[in-house]
Formats: C-alpha cells, structure tokens, sequence
C-alpha cells in the first residue's frame, strides 16, 4: 500500500518542484544583446591577411621612428589622422587621448587594406609641401 502511495505521489511531486524552478529560471534577469555587441564580437574574431600584417609593421614602425625623431610635422599627422578617418570604419564613433593615438590604433584595424598601408607610408614619406592643404583644414575642423 505504500508503494502504490509513492508511485502515485512521486509524480506529483516531481511536477510541483520542477514549476517551481521554471518560475526561478523566469525571474532570473536576461543579458542584452545588442547589435554593437555582436559586431564587436564579430570583428574580434577577424583576421587580417598576412600581406597586411606585414605591411602593418613597416608603416607601424615608419610612423614610430618618424615621429620619435621629429619628423612629422603636424600637417601630415592631420593628414594621415584624415586619411585614415575616411578609410578606416572600425572605429568611427572612437574618442582617442591624441592624434598619435588615433594613427596607431586605426593602423591596428580589422579593415584596413594593403592599398591604405601604402597610401599612409607614402604620406609618412613625403614633405610637408607636397600635402593636399584641404585635408588638412578639414582635419583641423573636427
């Protein structure tokens, strides 16, 4: 007679306690995704090319050894800031501590191309008379 009770009470039991924990799962608050989450995510994932990366470290180390030697004028900073404000996506809505900053860390980025590396080793290169002034006053406006 006590088995027949357990047999039929186990069941009801089973179900009172599993409600019982659905109804905690329920309470327990959700994280949000959002979309800037999933690119985020997205884009840490991201591998560039290795004809990128190499180019990278050229244009990394000419920039470096151009600006530790002062011989950068702030023209072309502004100008190679510019440039890689248009072509880099990554990071539009990123607020940077300088410009200096703002070149390296966009250097950095997922979508750069070998062709962007070329154009900003070139502006590293060149003097600061050879520079389209319009880049630069639109730089300086922003």
């Amino acid at each position: 007679m006590l088995i027949l009770i357990v047999l039929i009470g186990l069941p009801i039991v089973i179900k009172i306690f599993t409600n019982l924990g659905v109804l905690k799962l329920k309470l327990l608050p959700r994280s949000v995704v959002t979309a800037e989450m999933v690119i985020e995510d997205m884009n840490k994932r991201k591998i560039r090319p290795a004809k990128v990366e190499v180019k990278y470290a050229y244009t990394q180390k000419l920039f470096h050894d151009n600006l530790r030697n002062k011989e950068l004028s702030r023209e072309r900073i502004l100008a190679i800031k510019y440039y890689l404000e248009k072509s880099v996506k990554q990071y539009e809505h990123k607020k940077f501590k300088n410009d200096a900053h703002a070149i390296y860390t966009m250097l950095k980025a997922k979508d750069i191309t070998t062709r962007n590396l070329d154009i900003v080793q070139s502006l590293i290169s060149t003097g600061p008379k050879q520079i389209d002034p319009n880049w630069i006053n639109i730089a300086a406006i922003k």
